[in-house]
């Protein structure tokens, strides 16, 4: 029995020895994984704000684009509005009889 007992307390301490191995082989990987992920995650940050830069530069683009249709727009809104009122004028100078 007691020779049962020593081969028994043999094996809890060598399974008790891997445990204790692969507890610090953990231990000593977890600020590698963290490193990792920490690379990881700033390499997708700076890939978002390079995008983020291009979609800036592009919106100022557009925006300005946009301000240059709507000058032109209102330039010839202007122009149409004041050709309207010199026809209107001209036909309210044209009376009946000049017509025949």
């Amino acid at each position: 029995m007691a020779e049962a007992e020593s081969v028994q307390r043999e094996k809890l301490s060598h399974c008790f020895t891997c445990m204790e191995l692969e507890v610090t082989k953990i231990k000593e990987s977890i600020p590698q994984m963290i490193n990792a992920e920490v690379l990881l995650a700033y390499s997708q940050y700076s890939i978002v704000q390079r995008e983020l830069s291009t979609l800036k530069e592009e919106h100022k683009k557009m925006k300005a684009e946009l301000k240059r249709w709507k000058n032109k727009f209102e330039t010839t809104e202007k122009e149409l509005n004041g050709q309207r009122q010199i026809y209107r004028e001209a036909l309210g100078n044209v009376s009946a009889l000049d017509v025949v």
